[in-house]
């Protein structure tokens, strides 16, 4: 694993585990804009909608395939 990215409902909370496993902290709204550079997804959230839909996968240009895991 090269980078670990943290999203988090607030940016602060996202930023005291990114701290804690040495990665990099982003707010939810980020998520479709680092696909491109992504591998696997790891969501634990409970939300009335997905926060990744079939436009941002589909938009992704990332060369390699995306492995997506959904705890929530």
């Amino acid at each position: 694993c090269e980078q670990v990215i943290v999203a988090n409902r607030t940016v602060e909370r996202a930023a005291e585990l990114a701290l804690r496993v040495g990665g990099r902290a982003i707010s939810l709204d980020r998520i479709p804009h680092e696909l491109d550079k992504t591998d696997v997804v790891i969501g634990s959230i409970a939300v009335d909608r997905p926060l990744l839909d079939r436009s941002s996968l589909r938009n992704r240009s990332g060369a390699t395939p995306l492995f997506l895991i959904d705890l929530g």
